[in-house]
């Protein structure tokens, strides 16, 4: 129980005294108890007003939230309608593909075909570079012939030279380009093999005896000039000698070969053909080779 000097110092807004015993607190009058009471509903009242005010701005909020998110979630769906992400299909697939074999296909053929002209222009130069130098050495030979007259075998004072030609021989006595161990007059023969795998323009030489009109070829050495030779041919052309007896028959022209014996021609004209064609003539200019060389 509270002290009296305590309950003097409480004093009540409503008129509420302490009794000076120390009882029950007790109002003066019944209109103080009154406004006591409507004093404590109107408070009353203003709480359950806040309370009520504080759930509306509650569900305001929860409303707005939740139009906010309503709005999103509309903003996000008419976005993935109006902007959709797929991939491509299949046709799409098929025809880029088709397009790319389509470009490869092209560029393989076009490096195919610089490769195979490459291989031709290589085969060519080769073929070329094999034919000068063959043309080279026949000039060089064919340019000294020797007309050395010798007894022809079986025939009693008939007079022949080193020199024959048939429509696809060539044989004569010629000074052998100076190299190693190799010089002075040789046989020549120039003339078509079959190697077993084509055929091919061979020369065969052996040095030169003067005992033996002719060498046996098949042990002379031979040089493969140009392979891949599918024809040639010889031709001879020139003009009698002034103390040459003019009773004798003589070729007049071009001839296939040279049927005179005892005298060279002036020129000889070669002909070679291969499997891409002919060949430009070859036309060498012979000479009578000094009889002291």
């Amino acid at each position: 129980m509270k002290s009296r000097a305590a309950h003097r110092k409480v004093v009540d807004r409503h008129g509420f005294q302490p009794r000076d015993d120390g009882g029950v607190w007790r109002p003066h009058d019944a209109v103080a108890v009154a406004v006591a009471v409507a004093d404590a509903v109107a408070d009353a009242d203003a709480v359950a007003v806040a309370v009520a005010d504080a759930d509306a701005d509650a569900v305001a909020v929860a409303d707005g939230v939740g139009e906010t998110c309503g709005g999103l979630s509309v903003i996000a769906s008419v976005a993935r309608q109006s902007s959709p992400q797929r991939g491509f299909t299949l046709i799409e697939l098929l025809v880029v593909m088709t397009l790319l074999s389509i470009i490869m296909l092209g560029l393989v053929s076009a490096l195919r075909t610089m490769a195979q002209t490459e291989t031709r222009i290589d085969q060519r130069l080769e073929r070329l570079d094999e034919i000068r130098v063959a043309r080279a050495f026949l000039q060089q030979t064919l340019a000294r012939v020797s007309t050395l007259k010798m007894d022809e075998p079986g025939a009693t004072g008939k007079q022949i030279i080193p020199f024959q030609a048939t429509p696809d021989s060539l044989v004569w006595v010629g000074i052998m380009p100076a190299r190693p161990n190799v010089g002075g007059r040789h046989f020549f023969r120039l003339a078509m093999e079959d190697n077993g795998a084509g055929r091919e323009l061979v020369l065969r030489f052996t040095p030169w005896n003067p005992d033996a009109p002719l060498p046996n070829w098949r042990l002379a050495e031979s040089r493969t000039l140009i392979q891949g030779v599918t024809q040639f041919a010889v031709q001879a052309q020139g003009q009698p000698a002034q103390a040459r007896n003019p009773v004798d028959p003589w070729p007049r022209g071009w001839q296939s070969g040279w049927p005179v014996t005892d005298m060279a021609p002036e020129q000889v004209r070669l002909g070679l053909v291969d499997a891409q064609g002919p060949w430009p003539d070859w036309v060498i200019a012979l000479r009578a080779l000094p009889q002291g060389e």
